[in-house]
């Protein structure tokens, strides 16, 4: 059977249209309950970025890329971001997020594509996105565009693996290295401030640990994953794994003097 192509149009607009909620946008080999907490995990890393990096919430205005069901809407809004927008690729997203939003504003973006004139903002957030644009040239306009929405002194914030090599996933997943950002931040006047680690066990990384286990055991972690995520949440939390990290989370600084 051939394999069907990945457009990203397509698959987004197909997958959100069926499944509107945090599994829509998360990881499709776990329930809802086990996304609600991988999600917890991932603001929890990115309320210690922004700390550390001394990003400042109640002055910014924040526009969200890849906004899905709203998550990060929500995240933004709630740690006092002074005004927030959203984007995302899918028809069905956008319809969704500017029926649940009014009050904010929803662009329909594809910031693999040619940029677009929808202003600048002091914090740019692109969360679990870029290692679904497997397309290299569409990365590279990617990188570039979010940079140019991005105002002079302003921050972009972004997750990957940043792992030391690339790394080839299915059809719809490409990670890149933390070499590849750093290359990318340096050409477009980015400097690195803070990186944090998202998930180490969370996001199926306790399944990887332990993948030699033998058969009967392997059926009960899954069962242990769905049942007791918070207790996996809690875990990575304790940071005694960030050795294994799966995903991690980098907060860029643009020049003061850049364009």
């Amino acid at each position: 059977m051939t394999e069907k192509k990945y457009v990203p149009e397509n698959f987004w607009d197909e997958r959100l249209d069926r499944e509107w909620n945090l599994r829509g946008v998360g990881h499709l080999g776990y329930g809802l309950r086990y996304n609600n907490w991988l999600y917890k995990s991932q603001a929890r890393a990115l309320k210690k970025l922004v700390r550390n990096a001394g990003i400042d919430l109640p002055n910014s205005d924040v526009l969200d890329v890849g906004s899905g069901t709203g998550f990060w809407l929500d995240f933004f809004r709630d740690n006092g971001a002074r005004k927030v927008a959203g984007a995302d690729l899918a028809d069905s997203a956008v319809r969704q997020l500017q029926e649940r939003y009014p009050d904010l504003d929803i662009h329909q973006l594809n910031i693999g594509d040619e940029p677009q004139d929808i202003g600048k903002f002091d914090v740019v957030n692109i969360i679990s996105v870029l290692y679904h644009i497997v397309d290299e040239d569409a990365f590279a306009r990617a990188i570039e565009n979010l940079a140019a929405l991005v105002k002079p002194g302003g921050w972009l914030i972004l997750s990957d693996k940043m792992a030391s090599t690339d790394v080839v996933g299915n059809p719809h997943v490409r990670f890149r290295s933390e070499e590849r950002y750093r290359t990318a931040a340096e050409k477009l006047s980015l400097s690195i401030e803070s990186t944090e680690v998202m998930t180490s066990l969370m996001n199926g990384g306790f399944a990887g640990l332990t993948r030699r286990m033998p058969g009967p055991l392997k059926s009960a972690r899954g069962k242990f994953e769905n049942w007791f995520p918070s207790a996996i949440y809690w875990m990575d939390g304790t940071g005694m794994f960030d050795r294994w990290a799966n995903m991690r989370v980098m907060a860029m600084q643009k020049s003061p003097d850049a364009s």
